[in-house]
């Protein structure tokens, strides 16, 4: 008897391996035609060619505001005065 109640769960696992197989094969999707897949092809390319652009220009932004903070700072080390190069911020823009 304890040999079949183990077997009776892995069986009950094995059949619903099975259904839920069998049912994933009933609602699969006919594959792409080969038109459709050269124009997801050009789609993906020009999609990632985009966030290349932006990840480029987001890292020189990047770089710029290091560079000017970097001045910044090394100006107040120096002790000037850099009230005149800041931005005040009023309440409304804060986020």
């Amino acid at each position: 008897m304890c040999n079949q109640e183990k077997q009776t769960p892995e069986l009950d696992i094995r059949a619903r391996i099975a259904r839920l197989s069998e049912a994933e094969e009933k609602n699969a999707k006919p594959s792409a035609s080969e038109e459709e897949l050269q124009v997801l092809t050009a789609v993906t390319a020009r999609l990632d060619q985009l966030l290349a652009t932006v990840a480029k220009a987001e890292v020189q932004d990047l770089h710029t505001a290091s560079s000017r903070l970097d001045q910044l700072l090394n100006d107040i080390s120096e002790g000037k005065d850099v009230r005149t190069r800041l931005k005040r911020r009023d309440q409304r823009e804060r986020p």
